[in-house]
């Protein structure tokens, strides 16, 4: 086996007997003090306040990060100490100085015990739990050496209960049930959590990663917002292009119009083509069971782009299509030429299409019986089918407009220059409507992630704290059962335990 963990019993080589004698000594009377502490937990916890509670998700994860680059340079010299005290408590007992060596073989329980608390992260705990299982396998073959097959015995029970809470997690790590949480957090957990999850190994309740899960979400939509402000400035620009060619191939007529909304037109126009379609996708996304907010964003992403794609059509259709009957009316008041309105079968037939599309995506559960990669490609091609019929129709209508651009030149221009304030409109409308709700949703699901969210006591993340507590506890348990039972046999043997 190439790549096997060599089996051989580390030695020490003595070459300094006094300076040997005086660390040991050292050590001794460290081990003796009441308290180990560090502060290492106080001063992150001092920089994660400076930091403040987290307003997005790139703070979240600049504060995990500041907890990560945490320090901890006692834990290699706790894990040395340990397995160099065993090792000297042989060399004690070998020369017959068995009460001194007893000191030295159970140091690690002291250790242990001074420094259970200050061991607030998960690989504080699993050092903690490697000294433990070092001094099951070393401690109890020292003491049957010495001859004393009791202590023996007692050693290698009180190790093994101190070793047995990272023992049990780490077999509980890779446990069929655990297999099934490994599931359920890949479908409901953040990416975040499901990254994290893994190592970490704990039983959590999916109502923990609610908030995670829309915090993406919200990422998600914000990006989306982006995109439409500079669809909505792609279209403005086009409009320009337009206005100028209508307006440099005139031929002496008159100059495209520039027709703003009344104040009926304008709340038809923002509230109808603009607030209606957002609050409608607000009361889906947020109330409706089938839109995929229960699934996190890796399993929910077509459901998504799907719902933001729609509502950024359906707000540019709406637009578009009350503008054109605004200036198709005033023009006629105008006595300006409007070309026939286009037929009504082509747009029927291509939105009733796209939105039956967005249904049959809205309507599937993804994952679920129906996940499989046949069904979500049928949904997706049926949705871009759709979309390629409503692209159609458009060109249609653009195909037209070039053909009847020398009769109904005036017309076209003065549409397109009055797009462009009215896209303006929505940009701002849009902006001011969504922007400081979807900041103040990402602020608050940042500040109350119950997985991956920051320890507000100077930990790493909520759900490693969680785990690193109740490890904690377990080993306080083991501790004060430890203590118990020799306060037990002191009492019944009080001749056997002299005075160290």
């Amino acid at each position: 086996q190439p790549f096997a963990k060599p089996k051989y019993k580390e030695t020490f080589i003595v070459k300094d007997r006094a300076k040997l004698d005086q660390a040991m000594k050292l050590l001794r009377d460290g081990l003796a003090k009441p308290v180990f502490h560090t502060y290492t937990q106080e001063m992150n916890k001092r920089r994660l306040a400076i930091l403040g509670a987290p307003s997005s998700m790139m703070e979240l994860l600049y504060g995990i990060g500041v907890s990560a680059e945490m320090c901890f340079p006692d834990i290699g010299p706790q894990k040395a100490l340990a397995k160099t005290a065993v090792q000297y408590g042989e060399l004690l007992a070998a020369e017959g100085r068995a009460v001194e060596a007893g000191v030295y073989l159970d140091a690690y329980k002291t250790m242990i015990r001074h420094t259970n608390n200050e061991n607030f992260t998960l690989i504080g705990q699993l050092v903690q739990g490697a000294i433990a299982d070092n001094a099951a396998k070393t401690v109890p073959a020292a003491y049957d050496l010495m001859g004393l097959p009791e202590k023996a015995a007692i050693a290698k029970a009180e190790a093994e209960a101190l070793a047995a809470p990272v023992r049990e997690w780490k077999v509980l790590k890779k446990s069929a049930k655990q297999k099934d949480i490994y599931n359920m957090v890949e479908k409901h957990g953040s990416i975040l959590s499901s990254l994290m999850f893994p190592a970490i190994g704990e039983s959590v309740a999916v109502e923990n990663f609610t908030a995670g899960r829309e915090l993406e979400f919200i990422v998600a939509e914000r990006g989306a917002l982006a995109y439409s402000s500079v669809f909505l400035f792609f279209c403005m620009m086009v409009c320009l292009g337009v206005t100028f060619y209508h307006h440099r191939s005139r031929r002496g007529g008159a100059r495209p119009l520039l027709l703003l909304p009344g104040p009926g037109d304008a709340l038809r126009i923002l509230g109808g083509g603009v607030l209606l379609p957002l609050l409608a996708y607000y009361l889906f996304t947020h109330y409706f069971p089938g839109s995929g907010r229960d699934f996190n964003l890796a399993n929910a992403w077509l459901k998504l782009t799907t719902e933001l794609l729609f509502l950024q059509l359906a707000v540019f259709w709406l637009v578009t299509t009350m503008v054109d009957r605004m200036v198709r009316r005033r023009c006629l008041a105008l006595n300006v030429p409007v070309p026939p309105a286009p037929q009504k079968k082509w747009w029927l037939a291509a939105e009733g299409a796209l939105f039956a599309a967005f249904l049959a995506v809205c309507l599937f559960r993804f994952p679920g019986p129906t996940d499989s990669a046949a069904c979500m490609a049928t949904v997706s091609w049926l949705f871009t089918g759709a979309l390629l019929l409503e692209i159609i129709r458009w060109i249609v209508s653009l195909a037209s407009g070039w053909r009847l651009r020398n009769q109904h030149r005036l017309f076209y221009g003065t549409r397109a220059r009055s797009l462009i304030p009215i896209c303006a409109l929505v940009v701002i409308l849009v902006k001011v409507a969504c922007v400081p709700f979807l900041r103040h949703e990402e602020a608050r699901l940042a500040q109350n992630d119950q997985a991956c969210g920051i320890d507000p006591d100077g930990g790493f993340t909520l759900i490693e704290s969680r785990l690193v507590k109740r490890l904690q506890k377990e080993t306080r348990t083991a501790l004060e059962k430890i203590s118990r039972d020799a306060r037990d046999r002191a009492a019944a043997h009080p001749v056997d335990n002299p005075q160290r």
